[in-house]
């Protein structure tokens, strides 16, 4: 009898977690981009495939009662007793977090080719002199690392340079190509201990509110005096320093998904404004192509106050103008003439990103804007379409009623619809054009 309760309650233990789902109890939220998975439709092709078992699977185990506290368990421990973590964080001395491309492009673990960082500069050169034809000026921005800023954290192995890194390498061919550029990495790292309040935080990968005011202030007179103009300025006008974690300042901490809150050093919160006797000045419109790292320059009120009737082009896909997403780039019938509507394209990277990001700023603003051709707009069409059924539940829904009657998989489904939408719009363009 004893031998059956006992049974009979690991049953229930077994089976309690489902019991709560269907009852909508214990569904706790993790933090950091997590892909929500939507319930499959079951279809016959599917079944067969699997790809429907696979789907439901990943559905319910979203769902499932108390997930999430177990997941924040997991990583507790993985935090507390051996200072990893599943995430994209890299744990250093006394708690200090970073993100792994920050610490390999510090000690040059995930240095590009060199030639494929010349190759790089030299299309960027190209799309400067062609941007200069039509009265558009070109500055590239490097934003600081934290590995770099937070060297003496970082394990002594990591401390080390093994080799010249991305940095060092675009820092020296960008000089050497005259391309106007901005070494903020270099600069903000030399303020460490001289400023009134500190530039970093210890549980975010980001600069915090007080670099980008120093940041956003060195932009405004570097394009007065480049441009010999008058802008206005922006300004704090209040700073409180608190232990509560203001907007990205703790971002690292909270995809860590832990139990327990790190213990954070104080960080500044600052209201910012215009400057008064300066409101009045003239704004210059600027195209801004970047990463992250502009968001803190952006929640200054440097697109609001300064750059006037400008653009975001996060990644060179989507766009945003004052704070609100118009579209994509791909969707832009000629990216090269909406360039030259601006006075200054400034392109915004950071130190711990430059193993990929220029290939996409500098490589593709350069074919797209300089050569660009049916070829490349049909491959970028035909990836943009993929992303977009992918991300559209109804529109996939659709696809998979055609992938069943065709007894193709949805990706197969997927790529023929993402096709006959990029030889569609296509078509337009090339009919937009001849009427112009």
């Amino acid at each position: 009898m004893m031998k059956r309760i006992l049974i009979g309650i690991i049953f229930f233990c077994l089976c309690l977690p489902a019991i709560l789902s269907l009852c909508g109890y214990g569904r706790g939220q993790l933090e950091g981009y997590i892909e929500k998975a939507e319930r499959p439709v079951m279809h016959k092709a599917s079944i067969w495939s699997g790809t429907w078992q696979r789907d439901e699977e990943q559905y319910l185990k979203q769902r499932l009662a108390f997930s999430s506290k177990f997941i924040r368990l997991a990583n507790q421990m993985r935090y507390s007793f051996f200072s990893t973590s599943k995430a994209d964080v890299f744990v250093g001395k006394d708690s200090y977090l970073y993100q792994y491309g920050y610490v390999y492009n510090h000690n040059g673990e995930n240095t590009s080719d060199k030639n494929t960082i010349v190759n790089n500069v030299t299309c960027l050169s190209h799309l400067r002199d062609s941007l200069e034809a039509h009265n558009t000026d070109l500055v590239v921005l490097i934003a600081p690392g934290k590995a770099d800023f937070y060297p003496e954290y970082l394990p002594s192995r990591y401390q080390k340079k093994i080799k010249p890194t991305n940095y060092d390498l675009y820092s020296q061919y960008l000089y050497k190509a005259n391309i106007n550029y901005l070494d903020f990495n270099k600069w903000i790292c030399s303020l460490k201990g001289k400023t009134k309040y500190p530039l970093y935080p210890k549980t975010g990968v980001h600069w915090n509110q007080y670099a980008c005011l120093l940041a956003q202030d060195s932009i405004v007179r570097y394009f007065e005096a480049k441009y010999n103009r008058l802008l206005p300025h922006i300004i704090a006008k209040n700073i409180t320093m608190s232990k509560v974690m203001n907007g990205k300042d703790d971002d690292l901490e909270k995809i860590l998904n832990l139990i327990f809150p790190i213990p954070d050093n104080p960080m500044p919160h600052i209201t910012f404004a215009p400057q008064s006797s300066t409101a009045q000045r003239e704004k210059i419109k600027v195209l801004v192509i970047g990463d992250s790292y502009y968001h803190g320059l952006r929640d200054t009120g440097l697109e609001k106050w300064v750059f006037g009737d400008s653009e975001y082009w996060y990644y060179f896909d989507a766009v945003s103008k004052d704070g609100k997403d118009i579209g994509h780039v791909m969707d832009m019938y000629n990216v090269k003439e909406k360039m030259n509507t601006f006075d200054v394209v400034l392109m915004v990277m950071t130190q711990g990103t430059l193993q990929f990001t220029p290939d996409k700023f500098f490589k593709e603003v350069y074919q797209e804007y300089v050569f660009s051709n049916d070829k490349h707009l049909y491959d970028r069409l035909v990836s943009f379409y993929i992303r977009q059924i992918n991300s559209d539940k109804n529109w996939l829904k659709d696809v998979q009623l055609k992938a069943d009657e065709k007894h193709i998989s949805l990706k197969e489904a997927v790529k023929e619809d993402a096709i006959w939408m990029a030889k569609e719009k296509i078509k337009e363009r090339m009919k937009t054009n001849q009427q112009k």
